[in-house]
């Protein structure tokens, strides 16, 4: 009986969130489900001294730790892609602002299969989100089957090579800076910031505007306003 009535349950949700996209549908307005693949669960739920102890052991604890999160991912996706979702955003940080928290190498060992596992079910636009450099390893996340990149953190990855390399083969979202621009600039520098960033990145499409992280506390209500204005102005300068 306990068992009836979780999967009850859970069909119950996926219900609910078809009834929620054909409603937003109704009004014209695409849906998004925010994910996780699997990098960055493994990572925040061992820790990276940990990760340094399973490597130097030379046993299967950490392939099996990540196979139990991209395993969940992967029939996670497929109960979403089931309920209709239009698009999916996967959160998994694998940089900081300078450097990959993982060399590439184990990237590719360990977590790029298991990742692109994760990703199969899902056939719509899949955006994925790390903050930071993670230039080393754009080639695998096309391999994964990435077709945008977000945040585009400000002051980390070469924005004039990442332009050459990559526009037209991976979709831009971001590049608000949110420590000054949205935080204490003024108006008319929000302006301007928007300006240049839609000027840089939007010729040829390919690019969504927004903040370079997220929207946190510290950001200025008057300039996320003014952001969404200047979008609007100069949404078609090119």
């Amino acid at each position: 009986m306990q068992e009836g009535h979780a999967g009850s349950r859970r069909w119950g949700v996926i219900d609910a969130l078809k009834d929620m996209i054909e409603l937003c549908r109704e009004h014209e307005f695409a849906v998004g489900a925010k994910i996780r693949l699997g990098a960055s669960p493994t990572l925040l739920s061992i820790g990276m001294d940990n990760l340094a102890m399973m490597l130097a052991e030379e046993d299967d604890t950490l392939e099996r730790t990540i196979e139990m999160y991209t395993d969940w991912s992967r029939r996670f996706n497929k109960n979403l892609m089931e309920a209709g979702f239009d698009y999916f955003w996967a959160a998994d940080d694998i940089a900081y602002t300078n450097s990959l928290l993982i060399s590439p190498g184990m990237f590719r060992e360990y977590f790029k299969e298991a990742m692109g596992k994760a990703k199969e079910p899902i056939t719509r636009p899949f955006i994925y989100h790390s903050d930071g450099d993670y230039s080393l390893v754009l080639e695998d996340l096309l391999d994964i089957g990435v077709d945008a990149i977000h945040p585009i953190e400000r002051g980390s990855m070469d924005q004039e090579w990442l332009l050459a390399h990559y526009k037209g083969r991976l979709a831009m979202v971001g590049n608000v800076d949110i420590n000054h621009i949205l935080h204490d600039a003024t108006e008319e520098e929000v302006y301007e910031d928007v300006r240049t960033r839609i000027e840089t990145y939007g010729p040829g499409g390919g690019y969504v505007i927004c903040d370079s992280n997220s929207v946190p506390g510290w950001c200025s209500p008057k300039n996320v306003l003014a952001l969404s204005r200047a979008v609007e102005k100069y949404r078609n300068i090119y």
